[in-house]
This record gives C-alpha cells, structure tokens and sequence, in this order.
C-alpha cells in the first residue's frame, strides 16, 4: 500500500472535537512514522471536503444521531463518541486514533516514515511576511458553501500547513491547504486578517 499523500478527515458535528481528533492523530502518526496526514470539518462541508480525503472518521455522539449524506464515495468509518466531559472525550478519541494507527500500520505492511519537508529560511519567512497577501471569500464551485481563502504567502508547505493549522483554530473551523493556499471554512475574513496582522503580515481584503 502506497501511503504517500494520503489524508484522513475527521468530521464532527462541533469543530473542537474534529480540531481535537486531528491534532491528536498527527502526533501519534509522526511517532509511528506513518505517511498520513490528518485535516478536519464540519458535517455539513463532508461532500465539498471529500474528495480531499482517503479515509474519513465521522465523530458521531451517542445523543445525537447525525444525518449521514448518501452519495460518498471515499471510504467512511463511524466512531459513536459519549458525550462526556472534555478530559474523558479526549482519552476516548485517543483511544479510536491508537487502534486506528495499528490498523494502518498492518495494512501497509510496515511503517511508512514521512518525506523530511523544506523548512522555510529566516530570509523566506521575512519576505513571505512582505509579500501582497490576499483575502477573499468564494463560493463559486463549492456547492454554494463559502470559504475564506488566504493567498500570495510564499513559504514552504510545511510552514503553510502550520499556519492552517493555527489559522483553523483561530477561526474555531475547518479548513485545508491547497494549492499553496490557505482555504477556511465560512465567511472568516475579518478574524483572519486580523491575526495575520498579528504575525507580522500586511494581507488586504480580495474581491469586496
């Protein structure tokens, strides 16, 4: 089994458990050198989100059955989550995502270590932060679902899966690198630019 760029999605009814369930898998996947890399969503962006995914895990709480779409082609596992407090939801996630690794391990036969990515030099992060950054919103193709796009940031792909990641959380949403831009789920334009700013960048608004 070739694990080279393959994706698992975890998709929840509330960010904080999907955001919860892929931090946790990206830990321990880079402890087993396991090539899978990990992003998360909301139920209601699973079709648009899909063909981005080789696996997805639909978080689904005992208490409140989700409405699955029919039409999904990628390969689906359910995990019924109880609706426990935080530090036992937690533990209970953990558990799913260290059977889950077992599981991936044994299908590719061993562990697939991770190609080493380019890190972006002090002199690429200070040009990247003098870059013309862009903001926008589309819907245009997304099955009418809107999505805050950040581009013209010119770092390396580990350094733009970084701050997806803290670009996702600071949104309290879902969202995906692609294409060397950065793409969050709903009308986030604001908050994003007002945290890029905090990092140093100068982004402007795109498109109205």
């Amino acid at each position: 089994m070739n694990q080279t760029h393959l994706t698992i999605l975890f998709v929840s009814q509330s960010a904080d458990d999907g955001q919860q369930a892929e931090t946790l898998f990206s830990k321990e996947a880079q402890k087993a050198e396991l090539g899978w890399t990990a992003n998360s969503g909301l139920l209601s962006d699973l079709l648009s989100m899909q063909s981005q995914a080789s696996l997805i895990v639909i978080l689904e709480k005992v208490d409140e059955p989700l409405a699955i779409p029919v039409n999904i082609a990628t390969a689906v596992e359910h995990w019924r989550i109880s609706a426990s407090a935080p530090p036992e939801l937690s533990k209970l996630i953990q558990q799913n995502i260290a059977n889950l690794i077992v599981r991936l391990i044994l299908k590719g036969g061993k562990r697939q270590p991770t190609a080493p990515q380019q890190q972006s030099t002090p002199l690429q992060q200070a040009a990247a932060k003098a870059a013309a950054v862009r903001v926008s919103l589309e819907s245009k193709g997304r099955a009418g679902k809107k999505v805050s796009v950040v581009s013209g940031i010119p770092l390396s792909a580990s350094a733009l899966e970084d701050l997806t990641t803290k670009l996702k959380r600071t949104c309290g949403t879902g969202g995906t690198l692609k294409d060397g831009q950065i793409e969050i789920q709903g009308d986030h334009r604001d908050k994003l630019i007002a945290e890029l700013q905090k990092l140093g960048y100068k982004p402007k608004r795109a498109g109205g």
